[in-house]
C-alpha cells in the first residue's frame, strides 16, 4: 500500500506532508467561521464541518452566512439553509454539514523527484481551490467525495503530475 511506503529514516511517504484536508466535528453551527478561520498549527485544514445533533427542541439557532449549510430532515438531505436566526428548531431538522465557500490554500511538498539526468530535487507546490460555485456542487462534494478522499486525491494527483513534469526535464531546467 502506498501509505506504508518508506522514504527515509523510517518516515512514511505521507509523514512529511504539510497539509491535510479534513472534516471536523463542532458544537454549534454559529461557530463555523471560527473553525474555518482558525490558524492551522497541526496542518489539518477543515473544509467540512459537522455540527452536533440538536436537543429535542432548540429555541434559537443561528445559521452563519458565507457558507454552504446543508440541512437534513429525518436524516435525509433537505436542501440548503438560508443564513439567519431560526426559532423553535425541532430535533428532526438538523444542520448536517457546513462547507466553506472561501478559497483554501493547500501545500504539497514533493520530495526526492528524479530529473531526466537522475538528479534528485525537492519541489514545494501550493494550490488554491474553492468548493462551488453552486449548491449542487457543495452537496456533491459532501456526499460523493468528502474531505478525506479529496485530500488523498489532490495529494496523489499533484505528486504524480509534478514527478512526471520534473522527470521530463533536466536538473538545469528545474533550477531555473
Amino acid at each position: 500500500m502506498a501509505s506504508s511506503m518508506t522514504v527515509s529514516r523510517g518516515e512514511t511517504r505521507y509523514s512529511y506532508r504539510l497539509n491535510h484536508l479534513v472534516q471536523k466535528d463542532i458544537g454549534k453551527p454559529i461557530d463555523a467561521m471560527k473553525h474555518f478561520n482558525a490558524k492551522v498549527t497541526d496542518g489539518r485544514i477543515p473544509i467540512v464541518l459537522t455540527p452536533s445533533y440538536p436537543t429535542l427542541i432548540t429555541l434559537f439557532m443561528k445559521v452563519p452566512s458565507g457558507l454552504w449549510v446543508l440541512k437534513q430532515k429525518w436524516n435525509a438531505h433537505a436542501g440548503m439553509m438560508d443564513p439567519g436566526l431560526k426559532m423553535f428548531w425541532p430535533a428532526w431538522n438538523r444542520v448536517s454539514h457546513i462547507v466553506t465557500k472561501q478559497a483554501v490554500t493547500y501545500s504539497n511538498p514533493v520530495r526526492g523527484c528524479p530529473t531526466s539526468d537522475n538528479v534528485m530535487v525537492d519541489i514545494d507546490i501550493s494550490i488554491s481551490f474553492q468548493i462551488g460555485p453552486t449548491e449542487d456542487d457543495a452537496y456533491t462534494f459532501v456526499y460523493a467525495l468528502g474531505a478525506h478522499r479529496f485530500d488523498e486525491l489532490l495529494y496523489s494527483l499533484t505528486e504524480e503530475a509534478i514527478r512526471g513534469l520534473v522527470h521530463s526535464v533536466s536538473n538545469v531546467q528545474v533550477t531555473e
